[in-house]
């Protein structure tokens, strides 16, 4: 008897595993899901800030650019790898309208001259997404620098619709990367409607210190908070990996990938 009790409660045993592992499994996929989201986010505005960089230096070398007082904002779109980048005004019914066209590949290099647009209506997803960034721009946020960078990507996620537009202030410092005050605004897909916002960096404006002689850099997500894309998009822009500590927990943003890591020592 004494074997068939012990067959019997390892049995058990696997079978309390398995049903563990069950209910496990879904949570981790969608915790896993979560993280390549935010791979794929911050990867995306890494670039596209990069793109609006190399279209806005080129737009600058243009002396009609220079002078123009109707740009609003800009939109830009996928082409052949790239992005065509149009920055936009408004007519006198409030319409949007192209005023300048740049094209720029996805490594930045500018692939077609930016020229002057006959004041050409913005329609379909131009259009919304201009609406979009505008909405996002003037709704109601803690501001942490007087400039901000507004980049809006398409939802992403099955049977998803709509924008996903982020505002991440920018720093006058080359060694310092701004955290606080940083959003994603959920909008609609005619851009007419934020359905939700979320502060990506936490409360208050926190910053991050970039060293040029810094190996690597470490950033507080505050308790229950873990890595999201501006963590990517961060570790991304200072070309280092990021430590992003979460209570007990530490993850490592390295080359646009989120992974559990070992907690760093503390420091004295």
């Amino acid at each position: 008897m004494t074997g068939l009790n012990s067959l019997q409660t390892a049995m058990a045993a696997l079978l309390v595993a398995a049903l563990l592992g069950a209910v496990a499994s879904p949570a981790q996929g969608q915790v896993d899901a979560t993280l390549r989201r935010a791979e794929r986010s911050g990867a995306q505005l890494h670039e596209l800030e990069r793109v609006f960089t190399a279209a806005k230096a080129a737009g600058e070398e243009m002396r009609a650019f220079r002078r123009s007082d109707r740009i609003t904002a800009w939109v830009a779109d996928r082409r052949d790898g790239g992005y065509r980048v149009i920055f936009a005004g408004e007519d006198r019914q409030g319409r949007p309208i192209g005023l300048f066209q740049v094209t720029v590949a996805a490594s930045g290099d500018v692939t077609q001259d930016i020229h002057k647009l006959d004041k050409e209506p913005l329609d379909g997803a131009l259009a919304a997404q201009y609406f979009a960034r505008r909405l996002a721009e003037n709704t109601e946020h803690a501001a942490c620098s007087t400039t901000y960078m507004t980049l809006a990507l398409a939802a992403d996620e099955p049977g998803a619709t709509g924008w996903q537009v982020y505002l991440l202030p920018t720093s006058s410092f080359s060694d310092v990367l701004m955290v606080g005050g940083s959003y994603r605004m959920e909008v609609s897909a005619a851009g007419d409607t934020v359905r939700a916002s979320q502060a990506l960096g936490g409360a208050g404006c926190a910053v991050l210190q970039n060293p040029a002689d810094a190996a690597v850099l470490q950033v507080d997500a505050g308790l229950g908070a873990g890595p999201n894309e501006l963590h990517v998009y961060l570790a991304l822009q200072a070309r280092k990996p990021l430590y992003v500590v979460s209570g007990d927990r530490t993850w490592l943003v390295r080359d646009g990938r989120i992974q559990l890591a070992a907690p760093r020592p503390q420091r004295p």
